[in-house]
């Protein structure tokens, strides 16, 4: 039997995204996929892991975060968020201190999140994240570890992850937008809706100013933030 084209595969990986349920089909699919000599194939599997049950994502999740290709790292990094695998949150740990910024950023949110959905270990996840944000260089990675640390109860790093919105750099304003949105307590709404209300009076990016209407909407339709903590 041929074996499928990389267009193929990804029409096949397109389809069962809009699937309801996991079949074994599907799983089945993804495992071959993560496997894949295309790039963009595993990449596009990758993002799909989430969706796996613990038992049967842990593999593919460890070789996606070993991949290659930095898209492919990139994707599991962000897929791996609800893992509780001590492998996988092992080397989110490392891809956090050694990978490419885009990298470090979104395993440091993911193992955050992995850390907080276990619930073992938060006091060495908290001082493993302090001491990254300490020896971060990149101001890009410093606000994911800002949320990360929030995401585990460190308010006092909320302050300086609102503040993100003011950097020189529309990327670091939009991940800064989109980790408050992520983070922020009812108590800190008042403050956080009159910061982002004068940076979009002096906001001239435009996928800054949608990030910032986006996140007013929610604010204002809800009344509240959308942290439960």
């Amino acid at each position: 039997m041929n074996e499928k084209t990389a267009s193929e595969r990804l029409e096949q990986l397109f389809g069962f995204k809009n699937e309801d349920g996991l079949s074994e089909a599907f799983l089945s699919v993804l495992e071959e996929c993560i496997r894949d000599a295309d790039e963009e194939v595993r990449a596009q599997a990758a993002s799909l892991l989430a969706l796996v049950p613990a038992d049967r994502a842990e593999e593919m999740l460890l070789r996606g975060l070993a991949d290659e290709s930095e898209l492919v790292r990139t994707e599991a990094s962000d897929a791996a968020e609800c893992s509780c695998s001590p492998l996988v949150l092992k080397r989110l740990k490392e891809l956090s201190r050694t990978d490419t910024a885009m990298i470090r950023g979104y395993a440091a949110r993911s193992f955050a999140k992995s850390a907080l959905s276990c619930g073992e270990g938060l006091d060495e996840a908290v001082s493993f994240l302090e001491e990254s944000l300490r020896l971060e260089e990149d101001q890009w990675v410093a606000l994911f570890f800002l949320q990360a640390l929030c995401l585990l109860g460190r308010y006092d790093c909320y302050p300086p992850l609102l503040l993100g919105i003011d950097s020189g750099e529309s990327r670091n304003r939009c991940a800064a937008l989109h980790g408050i949105e992520e983070v922020m307590r009812p108590q800190d709404r008042e403050t956080t809706i009159v910061k982002i209300k004068e940076r979009l009076r002096v906001e001239d990016d435009e996928a800054v100013r949608s990030a910032i209407d986006i996140l007013l909407s929610h604010l204002e339709e809800n009344g509240t933030g959308t942290a439960d903590v």
